[in-house]
């Protein structure tokens, strides 16, 4: 079920996993495309720092958890307790992301409205809006190594978007 999981225990890794936030078995109500969701890793890291002998820590995450990866390495929490961090298929931007994923859904409705009613609306109720959720902001500040990979095969999350990450990684 967790072939990454696997291959890092394989390779003498130990592994903490989770369901981040509307996803598996984790029922929280919203999922903010990684914004809180950091939060909520920066939790984990906090968890395996206080740990002892942990060792090497390090971070990965696909497509969202990318994102959520991302977030989370701008953090100065994140420059002092991670060794290391790989972005898989990253979703580099909020906005795109969800115009990408309303597109398939929803062409009948102009593009942008589509993506200024979400926003406006997510602000009014969660306090944030499409444009706090630029991971390329969050990336250029790391310290922190960092691995992004991507292919244009990916169904899910765009090329360009790892492309940007990168970019904004230097």
């Amino acid at each position: 079920a967790y072939p990454v999981a696997r291959m890092f225990l394989e390779n003498g890794y130990n592994v903490l996993t989770y369901d981040q936030r509307n996803s598996g078995e984790n029922e929280a109500v919203y999922m903010t495309c990684g914004l809180w969701e950091s939060n909520d890793f920066r939790d984990c890291v906090e968890y395996i720092c206080g740990l002892e002998n942990q060792g090497t820590v390090g971070a990965w995450g696909s497509s969202i958890g990318g994102a959520t990866v991302g977030f989370y390495l701008g953090s100065e929490h994140a420059s002092a307790n991670l060794d290391f961090a790989i972005m898989d298929c990253p979703v580099s931007n909020m906005e795109q992301i969800v115009e990408h994923f309303l597109t398939r859904k929803h062409n009948w409705i102009p593009g942008g409205l589509r993506t200024e009613m979400g926003s406006l609306v997510t602000e009014l109720c969660l306090g944030y809006n499409y444009g706090d959720g630029d991971v390329s902001e969050y990336v250029r500040a790391t310290t922190v190594p960092l691995l992004i990979f991507n292919t244009k095969k990916d169904g899910v999350t765009p090329y360009n978007m790892g492309a940007d990450l990168a970019t904004a990684a230097g």
